[in-house]
């Protein structure tokens, strides 16, 4: 909610409202995925949207066999070969059109290949293979405990509150 907030107020006290992928992402809360959404669907501007549904689309129909360390670096990967697969004429529709297979055809685990209908252009159903692209580096978990205790005294709760910097539960009580 703060930073819809803060969104807000930055978008209102602009003299025009951003035209440009960039100046969007000038805005708090805003990326390059959000960025390229707005232009493209919004304003038809030449912006492709590249987020994990449009990397594995990618990954898969090239076929791609690099092992990237995140999502984020698979995407700035795919970032070029998204742009010149964008149609001048409709890159929103496009945008649309890849996030959507991605969302409800193109799944991370048991594909729907059969239904695809870019099927004939992807090498990795071609392979039989295409739940083993992108190749992501696993993640490394890291395992914490944290314990709480309630401190009562005399009817008294005794709370503690995180600082306003903190990376999580900023500024909030526990």
């Amino acid at each position: 909610a703060r930073n819809l907030q803060r969104f807000a107020q930055d978008y209102v006290a602009r003299p025009h409202p951003p035209r440009t992928p960039a100046e969007w992402q000038e805005l708090p809360g805003v990326g390059p995925y959000t960025a390229a959404a707005i232009m493209s669907i919004s304003f038809g501007a030449p912006a492709a949207c590249v987020d994990g549904n449009v990397v594995r689309i990618l990954a898969r129909l090239t076929a791609d066999a690099t092992e990237f360390r995140d999502s984020a670096t698979a995407a700035k990967a795919f970032a070029p070969l998204a742009e010149s697969l964008l149609p001048a004429a409709t890159p929103g529709d496009h945008n649309q059109a890849m996030m959507e297979l991605g969302a409800t055809v193109c799944f991370r685990q048991n594909p729907l290949c059969l239904t695809c209908p870019v099927r004939s252009f992807c090498a990795a159903a071609r392979r039989g293979e295409p739940e083993a692209f992108p190749r992501l580096a696993p993640k490394r978990m890291e395992q914490r405990t944290v314990t709480r205790v309630w401190c009562e005294r005399a009817g008294a709760l005794l709370l503690y509150r995180a600082a306003a910097g903190a990376r999580r539960f900023a500024g909030l009580h526990e």
